[in-house]
């Protein structure tokens, strides 16, 4: 009787070790800060392009100004879409990126098409981010 008691003592913690194992393997989706949760799940759509306190926006055409352009994802993916009008009919649809916030999350590298973009960040607020890129501050909203 002993001995079956130990054997069963013996499975159980056998099954127990190897599911605090699965456990540990497992890769729970990491945490998100505000910043970034700011960030997800929306459509960001240009709403100014501003260079030197001058608004450019006007200046784009329009087929341009219905894109979205960047989605992001929290797995840190995402997308930029032509939206309903194209303004080259051979351009695609819809181009995939990747995303990650540096430096104390003040700036932020875009990854697509093969090259890497990073932007500073001014804000994430509301419904709003704004970053500088190449001497232009970008508005974007959803």
């Amino acid at each position: 009787m002993n001995k079956t008691i130990l054997k069963t003592m013996i499975v159980l913690a056998t099954m127990a070790a190897c599911k605090d194992k699965e456990d540990k393997n497992t890769d729970p989706k990491p945490k998100l800060t505000a910043r970034q949760q700011a960030l997800i799940g929306k459509d960001w759509k240009l709403h100014a392009i501003r260079m030197g306190g001058v608004d450019m926006t006007a200046t784009l055409p329009g087929c341009f100004r219905d894109n979205i352009i960047h989605h992001f994802k929290d797995d840190k993916t995402g997308y930029s879409d032509e939206g309903t009008t194209k303004c080259e009919q051979n351009d695609s649809q819809r181009v995939s990126l990747n995303w990650k916030m540096i430096a104390n999350e003040s700036k932020m590298v875009i990854n697509q098409d093969g090259s890497a973009d990073t932007f500073e960040i001014v804000s994430v607020s509301g419904n709003e981010l704004q970053y500088l890129y190449e001497g232009q501050t970008i508005v974007l909203k959803y």
